[in-house]
């Protein structure tokens, strides 16, 4: 059963990452979906295309942006992979009208891979590609499941992809590590300013601080592995950090086992 009788207690993604955030999206699941965690659904685009121009409109009014391209998942399931390719490079083809605004960071990812020779959604991992001015770069010419195979941020959890997101738009005190009582501390993810600065304070002054260990790697900017898939298109800005540009490197990736974005 698909429907649900009420909204369920599921934080709110302003709550819990501190941005606003924003949903393109063609099909009304994913619109739904957005509204579940407080995205506010920007109708009226129908291609690709015109989700990117309609993000580039609305650039100012919200951090993140959840755009989602349904039609590599749609024709992966229908078999079709002349469909497929040519809906991949329709995406392609279009993604320099949202790079004109130079997100901080670029999170291009799916939520599941649908091979066409299976038709159907499958286990296999999901490719990941990470892109901010900090990102580094895995040296790939290419975004291909071939490629992430060999990207250097590995396989990591889904729920860990948009606190590395942050990290690449410099947005986090510091990446897995926070300091109190005088001791160093690993938390399970990257904290934001004012959540290690509560943390600090949530603590009593006569415990020590837990011995956590980090579970995700290091944030560089890489690739991951995969079949044929949809893509959903992330990005997060972090205009109210006062963050110096430089020169983008490169572009790094990585392997992720379910992943989605802005």
């Amino acid at each position: 059963m698909r429907g649900i009788a009420h909204q369920p207690e599921i934080p709110l993604f302003k709550d819990r990452y501190g941005l606003r955030p924003g949903c393109i999206a063609v099909y009304p699941m994913y619109k739904g979906l957005a509204q579940l965690v407080g995205m506010p659904k920007l109708e009226g685009p129908q291609t690709i295309a015109e989700e990117f121009e309609r993000y580039l409109v609305e650039y100012d009014n919200y951090d993140y942006f959840f755009i989602h391209f349904k039609y590599t998942d749609m024709y992966g399931e229908d078999g079709n992979f002349a469909a497929k390719k040519k809906a991949i490079e329709e995406f392609d083809a279009a993604l320099p009208i949202l790079l004109r605004k130079k997100p901080d960071v670029l999170a291009i990812t799916g939520d599941h891979s649908t091979p066409c020779a299976m038709k159907g959604h499958s286990w296999h991992p999901v490719p990941v590609m990470l892109h901010s001015a900090c990102s580094g770069s895995d040296k790939l010419e290419r975004f291909t499941e071939t490629g992430a195979n060999s990207g250097s941020l590995g396989v990591f959890e889904a729920k860990y992809l948009i606190r590395l997101m942050q990290a690449h738009a410099k947005m986090l005190d510091k990446f897995g590590r926070v300091t109190v009582l005088g001791r160093d501390a690993f938390h399970p993810v990257p904290l934001l300013r004012n959540q290690v600065r509560d943390a600090v304070e949530r603590v009593p002054a006569s415990k020590e601080w837990p011995n956590w260990s980090s579970t995700s790697k290091p944030p560089r900017c890489r690739w991951s592995s995969s079949t044929k898939r949809n893509r959903n298109t992330c990005s997060a800005n972090a205009r109210e950090l006062p963050t110096k540009r430089r020169e983008t490197r490169g572009t790094r990736s990585c392997s992720s086992n379910s992943i989605s974005g802005r």
